[in-house]
């Protein structure tokens, strides 16, 4: 998941923040008020702009920490993708030393940069602190709910950063993410690891459909069966997520049991009445893993051409 666009929406945010310590700075009060009056109505304003001028200061250190976030995430893909090579090749042949003393320094330079931005992200977080809370006492509740909620989302996580720290859950995602990239076979979580199907049916639809959901999402879709059965089997894990729909929009998982069509995939886009289509076992079969990462493909139909290509029976599960 991509907390940098996060980060885009909270300087955003601060940039609106900035436009009203303009607007305050520029009021004239001394056209309205004279004297002791004026002085305080001037300093209530100072006030507003000095706690202003202190969430610019925190939500800047909360863009900066989730930025950094996805910079720890790439170092943690790269641990883990050389972490399961190097096991590869140390279980095969002694012949390949040279290969996997260049993924132990991989790993190791993956593992001291997590480190490294482990220690800033804490820093930066830790940073976000009660004077938040004190300080936007004195503005409008209303004006500022989202970045609330935000504030306290980071600083309730952030206590349970340690030796674990696990980032999957340090900004929780109100909604669909990017489904416009292929997929990305160095992820073994979600294609190797997590993924129910890789023991036995890797290269099936319901194989690559899992490992597409957990890619972008963050986390398991909760289907264990076939390909009819995964939109059902989805929304009893997830109901508060994700409805029941036969029309599509973006992020949504389909489920076919059509004539001679029991099938699973990704919507990855909707233009008008045009879907853009993602989904895996072309051949037909179970694959190794060097086959299953080619035996997908992404292609585009109208609603009405997809549902006669899949035979009828086409159900979606739309993220909410």
């Amino acid at each position: 998941m991509a907390y940098s666009s996060y980060a885009s929406k909270i300087d955003s945010g601060s940039k609106d923040l900035e436009g009203n310590i303009s607007n305050l700075e520029s009021v004239d009060l001394t056209s309205v008020w004279e004297g002791t009056a004026a002085t305080k109505q001037i300093n209530n304003i100072e006030k507003v702009i000095t706690a202003y001028n202190s969430q610019i200061s925190q939500l800047s250190s909360l863009s900066s920490a989730l930025t950094l976030i996805d910079q720890y995430d790439e170092a943690k893909s790269n641990y883990e993708s050389a972490l399961n090579n190097r096991n590869k090749l140390n279980s095969e042949a002694d012949n390949y030393q040279e290969n996997y003393e260049y993924y132990s320094e991989l790993m190791e330079t993956a593992n001291t940069t997590m480190s490294s931005l482990e220690e800033k992200i804490n820093s930066l977080l830790s940073g976000i602190s009660d004077s938040y809370s004190s300080s936007i006492s004195v503005i409008s509740a209303t004006a500022l709910v989202s970045t609330t909620d935000a504030i306290s989302n980071i600083n309730s996580i952030s206590a349970t950063f340690g030796t674990s720290f696990d980032l999957t859950n340090t900004v929780v995602s109100s909604g669909a993410g990017d489904f416009s990239k292929e997929p990305n076979f160095s992820n073994t979580a979600a294609w190797i690891s997590e993924n129910p199907y890789a023991a036995n049916y890797m290269g099936q639809c319901t194989w690559f459909a899992w490992g597409r959901f957990y890619e972008m999402y963050g986390y398991s879709p909760g289907f264990l069966g076939n390909g009819y059965e995964c939109v059902d089997q989805l929304l009893n894990q997830h109901g508060d997520k994700f409805y029941k729909s036969s029309t599509p929009v973006p992020g949504a998982v389909f489920s076919t049991n059509g004539i001679n069509r029991n099938h699973v995939g990704i919507i990855i886009d909707v233009d008008g009445d045009v879907l853009t289509i993602q989904d895996g076992n072309y051949d037909g079969h179970n694959n190794g893993w060097d086959t299953a990462q080619s035996d997908w493909g992404t292609w585009t139909a109208t609603l009405d051409e997809f549902n006669q290509k899949m035979g009828g029976g086409v159900v979606f599960a739309n993220p909410k």
